[in-house]
């Protein structure tokens, strides 16, 4: 039995290197599934609960034994996404409250703009920027547009809206 591999709507793409996994399959030794096969190119994280499952199921799981890991799988990590998405909510909010609180003390925000946003990379504050209230992403915008950083996420230069 084979399961298809789709989207959850519109705008979902495949890898490129998934198709690839579906037109080796006829050539697999082990007679992996396209499923199984995509699985492995695009999340070689599951590869090792993979091969478990291989040893134990006398080299043939089954794509619902497969299918019932990678569920496991994948609530071992929505867990820990949601974990680290709680902390970066609260530090960006610990952020705000403390800039909110300056009002117009200079002062105290360059010395967040410069020890705090000054030492994140510019990717990693694009990353952060959805997550920033109104002060902290203001404070954010000036320290880039006096620094000359450009950013191409949001249409008017800004890092958007998450």
């Amino acid at each position: 039995m084979s399961f298809p591999l789709s989207g959850p709507g519109p705008g979902f793409a495949v890898p490129s290197a998934a198709f690839a996994a579906f037109a080796t399959a006829a050539d697999d030794p082990f007679d992996r599934t396209p499923l199984v096969l995509a699985l492995l190119e695009e999340v070689p994280e599951f590869g090792p609960i993979y091969w478990d499952l291989v040893r134990a199921g006398d080299d043939d799981p089954g794509e619902p034994v497969v299918l019932l890991e990678l569920a496991d799988f994948v609530a071992v990590h929505l867990g820990t996404a949601e974990r680290e998405i709680s902390t970066i909510r609260r530090i960006s909010a610990v952020v705000e409250a403390c800039l909110a609180s300056l009002e117009d003390d200079e002062v105290g925000r360059d010395l967040i703009g410069c020890a705090f946003f000054d030492s994140l990379s510019p990717d990693n504050r694009r990353r952060f920027a959805p997550w920033l209230g109104p002060h902290a992403r203001a404070l954010l915008d000036s320290l880039d547009m006096a620094s000359g950083v450009g950013r191409e996420d949001g249409e008017d230069g800004g890092y958007g809206e998450l």
